[in-house]
Parts: C-alpha cells; structure tokens; sequence
C-alpha cells in the first residue's frame, strides 16, 4: 500500500448523502422563543426544551456536540443561564445568527419546515462558520473494502464516521451495527473497558455516555471527513489520523483478505 496518506474519498461520500432538506420558511421568531425558553429553564430541563424545537435527531447531536467541547453546544457558552441576552439574525437559506449571551462568537444554526411547523435542523460547532456544506442532507452509504487490510480500515472509517456525518436519531445503534461486524470480542471488550473506567474515575474528558474511544472524542463533524486519512505503521497496524479533536489512533487489524477485522487500537 502506498506509504502516502490515503485520504478518505470525501467526493464518495458526499455523492452518497440524500438530498433529504427542510422547506423553506421564516423561522426567525421560532429560533428567538427557543433561545428565551431554554436561557430561562433550568439546566436539568434543556434537553425538555430542546425536544420541542429540535429535530430528535439534533437533540442527540446537540448532547455529543457538548460532550465534546466542555461547553454548552446551544450557546456556545459554559453558563447559559448567565447571558440572556441575544439577538436573532435572519442569514438566508433557512441559516440564522444568534448574538449576544456574552459570547464573542455567533452561534450559527439551520431551521425550516419539518412536518409543517418549524424545527431546528443543525447548530454549527463553528464560531465563524454556516453554511449547507456543513451538513450532510442524507444517510451516507460506505461498503466495506477487504481486499486488504489498509483498503479494509480506510473503508471501516468511512462507514464509521459516515455515521457521524450523516446525524441519524438512532447513532448509538448504527455504531454498534458496525462494532459487531467489524471489531473482535477483544477489541469490543476494550472499549467497554474504557468507558467504565471512565464512568468509575469520572473522567471530565470522556463522558461515558457519549465518549467513543475508536474516534477519540464525543462527536465528529460531516466538515472534517476531507481532513481524515489512513497510513501503514507497520506489519498490521495503521495510523487514522483527523479524528475527534484532531487526534489520531493506532489500529491493528487481524484475519485475512475477505475477513479482516480491527482485532485492537490505541491513542
């Protein structure tokens, strides 16, 4: 295989998204009761607000997205409840701009018409970037390549973070499809291993509920697949580098051309 990184096919992938998208309709006053409900609720009853202007789908999402940076991924902001104060800006294309809550960045979100009322569809994670490039409309379809052994871990990762991608309501069962089929016992048993470690020692870092050891973090972003690549590190081992967080990790893989599996990882 050649030694250069091979970066995933983000092209395959995009062209494998649906052209699934909200109608079009003018949810500014929507977003702006949103943001002065949940700025007034409690923290303990966000997720309850979120379920009555969220897709399930972003409710999910929104929970990674926060386990993952540390912060509130609604406002961007550790204390919600502090910054009530903001302001709703209509961007164009069902895309809005939230200011103020004592943030120096904009929150950027996406809403429209989902079963004829608005929803909000998508938050950005960025501070300085909306737009539809950030989403993937649709499920991302990715089969598994074993020809070889690099071909088969380059693949697995484009399923596996295609998943991500594509923010289905039911990620947590997609993920564990692919676990089942394509890891080990051993390599399942280890990051069960992990995750209850995490949830005995309360690690801040590695929310047991959300934290996924084969991508190093809580969440990933449809933005970042073109960043993500595969390199050999020798024998049956390979590097997938542009993980969560930028963060890269070391699989080996076991078994033989048309049966290879991820037999182990590490960071």
């Amino acid at each position: 295989m050649n030694q250069l990184i091979i970066l995933l096919s983000i092209a395959a992938l995009i062209s494998s998204c649906g052209n699934k998208t909200s109608g079009q309709q003018d949810c500014t006053q929507f977003v702006s009761e949103f943001y002065t409900e949940y700025l007034n609720a409690p923290w303990d009853l966000h997720e309850q607000v979120e379920s009555r202007y969220f897709t399930p789908a972003l409710v999910a999402k929104v929970a990674r997205m926060s386990a993952n940076s540390g912060a509130d991924a609604v406002t961007a902001s550790q204390d919600p409840g502090m910054t009530p104060d903001f302001t709703v800006k209509d961007l164009g294309g069902g895309w809005y701009g939230v200011d103020g809550m004592g943030n120096i960045h904009t929150v950027y979100l996406k809403a429209g018409e989902v079963d004829g009322q608005c929803r909000i569809t998508y938050i950005s994670p960025y501070g300085d970037k909306w737009g539809d490039e950030l989403i993937c409309p649709g499920d991302m379809q990715a089969d598994i390549d074993m020809t070889s052994a690099g071909a088969f871990v380059e693949s697995f990762y484009k399923a596996y973070l295609g998943c991500y991608a594509a923010m289905p309501a039911d990620l947590p069962g997609k993920l564990g499809e692919l676990r089942q089929s394509y890891l080990t016992d051993a390599a399942r048993h280890h990051i069960a291993a992990i995750l209850d470690e995490a949830r005995e020692m309360g690690y801040i870092d590695m929310d047991p509920d959300h934290y996924d050891p084969l991508i190093g973090g809580c969440d990933f972003e449809y933005a970042e697949l073109g960043k993500v690549g595969v390199r050999p590190a020798g024998g049956d081992t390979f590097t997938v580098s542009g993980l969560a967080h930028g963060g890269s990790i070391t699989v080996t893989v076991s078994g033989t051309q048309g049966n290879y599996r991820i037999a182990g990882f590490s960071e």
